[in-house]
């Protein structure tokens, strides 16, 4: 390796050998000492340009925003984002809501939305779903629930309702335990999200992510 000797990993030194060899039980023996094929990793964002309700979860710098950006510019649908820390250039070509810690018209939004879940259900019920469809994003809704009274109740509505009357929803958050969500209680409400963990290493450098949809993470 650029000139120097390296001593091969013992895969590869397992490998070579499996595939020069002539005697068969060998050859077998050989084979079967090989790792497991490493299963297919799902790209991420094909998954949530299928998903309908999604809790994605970071610490700073995770890059929550960041997903969430490549998320909303992907949607078919129209794109609402709740962002109380918008700053012009983050979100173009979509309605913003909240922009400079406005929690007053987040919660007029919020009301709306429940209201929005009660008519269109309305509608359903009369055989007429000629809705515009949205995706709702929530950035910053630990903040959001902070300041918004009505925040958790229309979390928990949105989590078990939206789906069938033109709703996808995505949520950024620090956590995802029940009492910061606003969701005490109510562990059920939050099996109904596909779960997005972000982490990023300071030291190291690195970033991961995990998907899971309540079978563990992958």
């Amino acid at each position: 390796h650029n000139g120097t000797w390296q001593e091969p990993p013992k895969t590869a030194m397992m490998a070579w050998f499996a595939l020069v060899s002539r005697d068969k039980q060998i050859n077998q023996q050989v084979v079967q000492q090989l790792p497991a094929p490493i299963e297919s990793i799902p790209e991420l964002l094909p998954l949530l340009d299928r998903s309908e309700r999604v809790l994605i979860k970071g610490a700073s710098d995770a890059g929550k925003t960041t997903l969430i950006q490549h998320t909303a510019i992907r949607a078919t649908d129209e794109v609402i984002i709740v962002d109380p820390h918008y700053k012009p250039g983050i979100w173009p070509s979509c309605k913003v809501i909240g922009a400079g810690r406005n929690f007053v018209e987040i919660q007029k939004f919020l009301m709306w939305l429940d209201m929005e879940l009660d008519r269109r259900y309305k509608m359903r019920m009369a055989g007429n779903e000629a809705w515009t469809r949205y995706t709702v994003i929530i950035d910053e809704y630990m903040s959001v629930a902070a300041e918004c009274d009505n925040a958790k109740h229309v979390l928990s509505a949105m989590i078990r309702e939206s789906r069938k009357v033109g709703f996808r929803l995505f949520i950024c958050s620090h956590s995802e335990l029940l009492k910061p969500l606003g969701l005490d209680g109510q562990g059920d409400v939050r099996d109904g999200l596909l779960i997005v963990r972000l982490y990023y290493s300071q030291l190291k450098q690195e970033r991961r992510s995990t998907i899971d949809d309540g079978n563990g993470e992958i």
